[in-house]
Protein backbone atom coordinates (compact mmCIF):
# COMPACT_ATOMS: atom_id res chain seq x y z
CA UNK A 1 0.00 0.00 0.00
CA UNK A 2 2.54 2.57 0.74
CA UNK A 3 4.22 1.98 -2.44
CA UNK A 4 1.39 2.71 -4.43
CA UNK A 5 1.05 6.01 -2.19
CA UNK A 6 4.40 7.42 -3.13
CA UNK A 7 3.36 7.49 -6.35
CA UNK A 8 0.62 9.50 -6.18
CA UNK A 9 1.91 13.16 -6.73
CA UNK A 10 1.27 15.79 -4.21
CA UNK A 11 -0.69 17.10 -2.56
CA UNK A 12 -2.66 14.43 -1.97
CA UNK A 13 -1.75 12.40 1.04
CA UNK A 14 -4.00 9.50 0.58
CA UNK A 15 -6.56 10.85 2.49
CA UNK A 16 -7.04 14.12 1.49
CA UNK A 17 -6.10 17.22 -0.48
CA UNK A 18 -3.27 18.50 1.63
CA UNK A 19 -3.86 22.50 0.88
CA UNK A 20 -7.46 22.37 1.61
CA UNK A 21 -9.47 23.07 4.82
CA UNK A 22 -11.85 20.70 5.15
CA UNK A 23 -16.07 21.06 4.85
CA UNK A 24 -17.12 17.55 6.34
CA UNK A 25 -20.55 18.52 4.99
CA UNK A 26 -20.20 20.28 1.27
CA UNK A 27 -16.79 18.63 0.34
CA UNK A 28 -15.22 16.02 2.33
CA UNK A 29 -11.66 15.37 1.35
CA UNK A 30 -12.43 11.25 2.04
CA UNK A 31 -14.59 11.61 -0.62
CA UNK A 32 -11.85 13.40 -3.28
CA UNK A 33 -10.31 11.23 -5.54
CA UNK A 34 -7.61 11.42 -7.84
CA UNK A 35 -7.31 9.79 -10.91
CA UNK A 36 -4.69 8.14 -13.09
CA UNK A 37 -3.79 10.81 -14.95
CA UNK A 38 -3.55 13.03 -12.02
CA UNK A 39 -7.43 14.94 -12.24
CA UNK A 40 -9.18 15.55 -9.16
CA UNK A 41 -12.68 14.57 -8.70
CA UNK A 42 -14.80 14.30 -6.31
CA UNK A 43 -16.64 10.90 -5.76
CA UNK A 44 -19.98 11.90 -6.41
CA UNK A 45 -19.24 13.07 -9.53
CA UNK A 46 -17.77 9.98 -10.75
CA UNK A 47 -21.00 8.23 -9.36
CA UNK A 48 -22.97 10.26 -11.32
CA UNK A 49 -20.87 9.73 -14.16
CA UNK A 50 -21.31 5.89 -14.01
CA UNK A 51 -25.20 6.33 -12.51
CA UNK A 52 -26.49 8.99 -14.58
CA UNK A 53 -29.40 11.45 -13.84
CA UNK A 54 -31.84 9.06 -12.86
CA UNK A 55 -29.48 6.45 -10.72
CA UNK A 56 -27.67 9.86 -9.24
CA UNK A 57 -31.48 11.21 -8.33
CA UNK A 58 -32.03 7.84 -6.32
CA UNK A 59 -28.19 7.66 -4.97
CA UNK A 60 -29.05 11.15 -3.57
CA UNK A 61 -32.28 9.92 -2.37
CA UNK A 62 -31.50 6.90 -0.36
CA UNK A 63 -28.63 8.95 1.24
CA UNK A 64 -30.54 12.09 2.41
CA UNK A 65 -32.82 9.44 3.76
CA UNK A 66 -29.83 7.43 5.67
CA UNK A 67 -28.62 10.67 7.61
CA UNK A 68 -32.25 11.97 8.70
CA UNK A 69 -32.52 8.39 9.91
CA UNK A 70 -29.17 8.71 12.03
CA UNK A 71 -29.39 12.04 12.60
CA UNK A 72 -27.87 12.70 15.85
CA UNK A 73 -27.09 9.06 16.36
CA UNK A 74 -23.42 9.01 15.10
CA UNK A 75 -22.72 12.61 14.44
CA UNK A 76 -23.84 16.11 14.99
CA UNK A 77 -27.62 16.22 15.06
CA UNK A 78 -27.52 19.92 12.60
CA UNK A 79 -24.72 18.30 10.58
CA UNK A 80 -26.65 15.36 9.95
CA UNK A 81 -29.21 17.44 8.93
CA UNK A 82 -26.95 20.09 6.88
CA UNK A 83 -25.57 16.35 4.65
CA UNK A 84 -28.97 15.52 4.50
CA UNK A 85 -29.87 18.75 3.14
CA UNK A 86 -26.92 18.52 1.07
CA UNK A 87 -28.13 15.25 -0.59
CA UNK A 88 -31.92 16.70 -1.36
CA UNK A 89 -30.12 19.51 -3.33
CA UNK A 90 -27.59 17.37 -5.75
CA UNK A 91 -30.85 14.78 -6.06
CA UNK A 92 -32.78 18.10 -7.43
CA UNK A 93 -30.00 19.26 -9.51
CA UNK A 94 -29.41 15.75 -11.16
CA UNK A 95 -33.67 15.89 -11.84
CA UNK A 96 -33.72 19.02 -13.32
CA UNK A 97 -31.08 18.05 -15.72
CA UNK A 98 -32.14 14.51 -16.35
CA UNK A 99 -35.78 16.87 -17.39
CA UNK A 100 -33.54 19.08 -19.59
CA UNK A 101 -32.37 15.72 -21.31
CA UNK A 102 -35.60 14.94 -22.11
CA UNK A 103 -36.48 18.58 -23.97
Amino acid sequence: MEDRLANIPPPFDGIGFLDEVEDVVNEPLHYKLVLPEGQKIEAIDYIQAVLGNEGTVSYCHGSALKYLSRAGRKDDFAQDLRKAAWFCTKAAQAYEDMCMEDK
